[in-house]
């Protein structure tokens, strides 16, 4: 069978690949609530470290512990991940599963599916092709906007663009000189996610 997870070697963690890159499994418990069993107890794609792993650790964005595949009362709802955005852990939104063949290359595992019971809150759906990012426009505008901050000021941050900040410790606040020094770095990410918004269809 296709293997379908990835395994770090040198701090046996487990990532499955969603969102244009790789997202920790955080404990058994969430591999056995939404994996089939074929997958669960199959081979894993191995590599070493972070370094050389195949695509970007999402270190800042594991799937929800305890994470289950869902359904509503309402079957176009179709079939649901529990999940949660890196900028507000805390709250858990319902990602679609686009179709059936999403379904079986993520290895998930319809016997699993349970009645969700509680007031759902939607997010966008799932996304495994990195050209289908559902981030990149979010992200390039995340740091256009950390841009302006550090080196224009006069910008007001809301929860995501203050998430995309942790990513550069020792910075100075808005308008800060001490913000030079991640100028480079910052052009770098801009150009980065432009490649990705310029590759998106319809764009």
């Amino acid at each position: 069978m296709k293997n379908l997870l990835y395994y770090q070697e040198d701090n046996s963690a487990t990532y499955v690949y969603l969102d244009g890159g790789l997202r920790h499994i955080p404990n058994q418990e969430t591999l056995d609530a939404i994996f089939t069993p074929e997958v669960i107890n199959g081979p894993r794609i191995e590599f070493p470290n972070a370094q050389d792993a195949p695509y970007p650790i999402f270190n800042n964005w594991p799937l929800k512990a305890g994470a289950r595949l869902v359904s509503t009362e309402d079957p176009s709802d179709g079939i649901l991940l529990e999940d949660t955005y890196p900028w507000d852990q805390n709250v858990t939104v319902l990602r679609h599963v686009i179709n059936p063949q999403q379904m079986t290359d993520l290895g998930f595992d319809w016997n699993k599916v349970e009645e969700y019971s509680d007031k759902p809150i939607f997010g966008v759906p799932l996304s495994t092709n990195s050209d289908l990012n559902i981030n990149a426009i979010q992200h390039l505008k995340g740091y256009y906007t950390i841009y302006g901050y550090f080196f224009f000021g006069g910008v007001v941050l809301n929860p995501f663009y203050e998430y995309l900040l942790q990513l550069f410790p020792g910075h100075g606040g808005s308008g800060s000189n001490k913000n030079r020094k991640f100028r480079a770095e910052l052009k770098s990410l801009i150009k980065y996610w432009q490649t990705i918004v310029d590759s998106l269809p319809n764009s």
